[in-house]
């Protein structure tokens, strides 16, 4: 397809257009007048078309960002997006018969899309941090390292004022001829809350429109919570103006030979260009609810992580919450849509990849910013993720997954339901059966799917409160086939806090960073770090000092292989078992009946295996050797020196110093 024409641009006749499903009506709709489209003049671009939202309704402050910012990228038309149901539907037709989007005829309201292949994952290589110094956002270096001189952090690129300015003016001006420019304004976590950050996207991809109403609160009342306050500059492009003369692949506009993604982190701004791929476009997730997230928790006082939210209760109906914090695919969405093993044990979610932890009334709070998923579908299972494969049978987004003729989704895992007759097309668009020669995976590994968190069955009540809930221990997990432990609960905050430091895992399908072996990825943060890594676990380490009700840390591995290769652990549904001993650890903390001390931590000396057919060998499962903790406790050294420099926390010395001589 020859993509030269612009059907999404064409302003059409004037219609109310904010309204969500006639059930869910909202009392403020008849005070405003949506039914604009209209013309404004904006000097150094003259006039252009405005329509479905009152400008009005944005205050001058907003205007001059929009305005700036369209004289920069040049949009044919600019639209006033307001989060609707009616919107979501009109665009998604739009894209339906574009052919980048395809409907699924047997589910409710679910679509999917195509990328182009070169488009399909995060870019940490051309994700930047943006100060004026250095030291912000990588180590000083006064002594010598052990490793090359021209050391290259694995944690936040820096990049200069300057150096920003040149890269942008390469690439935005004029990225958005022949496009629409939408404006989104949104909400990380709930609108007005004390503690939600408001902010405004600029994008020429209405694919991003309709994800980001899915996992941010896309409405109107934005500008009202906004008014002449402060709020975060988001501008995506994804820097393919037209006419566009080459062929499009999937029908995928993107510009990958180019992609660049900024943060300036004293304006709160965020530029990426380029990608259409949700990583990389949706700029309320990682962009700003981690990097710029952890830079706003720094300066006031709280943690902004990549962690789920859950729910744990036991058969007496006793709840604790926690924070689950996982490198990307290794298992956070899974485990917040458990179905536990264990008769009466219940697990709910309340978010799924993002938690802003503060201190409130003596405890530490978690609230869940997102208002939706953005999971891993590929590898969900019928038996282990029933809760997300019911979700996605009404109102989600999945990109690069396989569809089937009788109008399913199909990825690694459920081939098993084909039927005979039923014809597969891939992620690539390239058709198949089951039976065929050219049976290949359907599915890309990193296929992801966008639904509401209200829509999974398993939602926590309490999964949209301002405030959050309070937590009673934090996990931290990683993904090793070593002897690295099932769980250990950690001696007290700070070790656990140095241990997480040290995190290593095999890498996901989320992300360009490939590799065969174990990457560090201190608090599964690696990718998202948006400051100076020393002052980042400083920080850390005084959200823990001088408090009462400190949350309990454990860490789990459900990895571990045998000497043929085999995972050891059944892992999925079967968790339940550890996080058994770990609610136990929580409610009971002086009963250590059931537990193994070491210098390390704690570890189970027995788990509840009623009903689990497999011979479990626990003791090798959570009590590896002295030598592989001081080899452990040798590379968290290595990796600290090499990564902090002259900004490592005296305390993480002193630890582990202690630690390596008790061992």
């Amino acid at each position: 397809m020859l993509e030269t024409d612009c059907p999404e641009c064409v302003c059409e006749e004037a219609k109310v257009d904010f309204a969500p499903k006639p059930e869910s009506v909202t009392s403020y709709i008849s005070t405003r007048n949506s039914t604009v489209a209209t013309t404004l003049t904006i000097r150094g671009l003259g006039k252009i078309p405005v329509y479905k939202g009152d400008p009005t309704w944005i205050s001058p402050k907003i205007w001059n960002f929009i305005s700036e910012k369209a004289v920069l990228m040049r949009p044919s038309a600019i639209r006033i997006c307001n989060g609707s149901w009616h919107e979501a539907h009109e665009l998604s037709q739009i894209l339906k018969n574009k052919g980048l989007l395809e409907e699924m005829t047997s589910l409710e309201n679910v679509y999917v899309a195509r990328t182009d292949p070169s488009d399909t994952m995060r870019v940490e290589k051309n994700t930047f941090i943006v100060t004026n110094s250095r030291s912000e956002v990588q180590p000083n270096r006064t002594v010598t390292i052990s490793r090359a001189k021209n050391f290259q952090s694995m944690l936040a690129q820096w990049m200069s004022p300057k150096k920003f300015v040149q890269e942008a003016d390469e690439r935005f001006p004029g990225c958005m001829r022949g496009r629409t420019m939408y404006v989104i304004p949104f909400s990380m976590g709930p609108i007005g809350g004390r503690f939600s950050k408001n902010a405004v996207q600029l994008t020429d991809s209405p694919y991003v429109v309709i994800n980001m109403r899915v996992v941010a609160r896309v409405s109107s009342s934005v500008w009202d919570a906004i008014g002449n306050g402060d709020f975060v500059k988001c501008v995506h492009s994804v820097g393919v103006p037209r006419p566009v003369l080459h062929r499009l692949k999937n029908n995928w506009a993107c510009n990958t030979s180019d992609i660049f993604i900024a943060h300036i982190l004293e304006e709160s701004e965020i530029w990426s260009y380029g990608s259409g791929y949700g990583g990389n476009s949706l700029l309320g997730k990682k962009c700003l609810a981690l990097r710029m997230g952890s830079y706003m928790g720094l300066k006031d006082g709280w943690l902004a992580e990549h962690a789920a939210i859950i729910s744990i209760t036991d058969p007496q109906d006793q709840e604790i919450f926690v924070c689950v914090s996982f490198p990307s695919g290794a298992g956070k969405t899974t485990m917040s849509a458990m179905l536990p093993a264990l008769p009466g044990w219940k697990i709910k979610v309340l978010g799924d990849d993002i938690a802003w932890i503060r201190w409130k009334d003596g405890q530490m709070f978690a609230m869940a910013p997102e208002n939706g998923m953005f999971g891993i579908a590929a590898d969900v299972k019928e038996d282990s993720g029933k809760i997300l494969i019911e979700a996605l049978k009404r109102d989600a987004l999945v990109v690069n997954c396989a569809t089937t003729s009788k109008g399913r989704l199909m990825w690694q895992g459920i081939e098993g339901t084909l039927e005979p007759e039923e014809t597969v097309v891939d992620w690539r668009g390239e058709t198949w059966t089951k039976d065929s020669k050219s049976f290949r995976p359907p599915a890309h590994p990193n296929c992801r799917f966008t639904v509401y968190t209200s829509n999974v069955a398993n939602v926590h009540p309490k999964w949209d409160s301002p405030c959050g809930v309070p937590i009673s221990a934090y996990i931290f997990g990683s993904r090793r086939p070593d002897a690295y432990p099932l769980v250990l609960e950690t001696n007290n905050w700070a070790e656990g806090v140095l241990l997480a430091t040290g995190m290593r895992s095999k890498v996901g399908s989320g992300t360009d960073r490939k590799s065969d072996g174990l990457v560090n990825d201190p608090m599964s943060m690696r990718p998202f770090m948006a400051y100076n890594f020393g002052k980042y676990v400083d920080h850390w380490l005084e959200m823990g000092k001088n408090r009462e009700k400190v949350p309990k840390i454990f860490h789990v591995n459900w990895y571990q292989e045998d000497d043929n290769g085999n995972v050891i652990w059944p892992g999925f549904n079967e968790n339940i078992r550890v996080l058994e001993w770990i609610f136990n650890r929580v409610r009971n903390p002086t009963d250590e009946s059931n537990v193994s001390t070491s210098v390390i931590g704690k570890t189970p000396k027995s788990l509840n295996m009623d009903g689990l057919p497999l011979k479990i060998d626990l003791k090798k499962l959570c009590e590896p050797p002295p030598t592989f903790w001081l080899k452990e406790m040798a590379e968290i050294r290595s990796f600290v020196n090499a990564e902090m420099g002259d900004d490592k926390p005296q305390q993480i010395e002193f630890m582990l110093h202690e630690l390596a001589a008790k061992l």
